[in-house]
């Protein structure tokens, strides 16, 4: 049975650099505000579960889901 995991995939417009974090807070606690445009409370509240991106003048951010194929049993 193949698992899905919850994905946050920040995409930073200056650096044109993409970084993949398993959860919001995740990425707030490697990224701050100044390199975001928004606070861990803020983007908590983006609701990506239901818009799947959020984007402002200073990054991206998408959700999406890792798949992943179950280990064999033997």
């Amino acid at each position: 049975m193949q698992k899905y995991f919850k994905v946050i995939h920040l995409e930073l417009k200056e650096t044109h650099t993409h970084h993949y974090f398993g959860s919001i807070k995740a990425m707030c606690d490697n990224f701050g505000k100044e390199q975001i445009g928004i606070t861990y409370s803020y983007a908590r509240n983006l609701k990506l579960h239901e818009t799947k991106f959020y984007e402002n003048n200073l990054c991206v951010i998408r959700q999406g889901e890792l798949v992943t194929t179950p280990k064999k049993t033997e």
